[in-house]
């Protein structure tokens, strides 16, 4: 693997992180308030 490869898999896998923190987020507001 290059680097590039395993920086791109790296972002990617920041951006799942983010989409399924916002996700949870919008499915559990009460969770959002403290």
């Amino acid at each position: 693997m290059s680097f590039l490869d395993i920086y791109y898999d790296f972002e990617l896998s920041l951006y799942v992180e983010a989409l399924l923190a916002f996700v949870l987020a919008a499915s559990f507001p009460s969770h959002t308030c403290g």
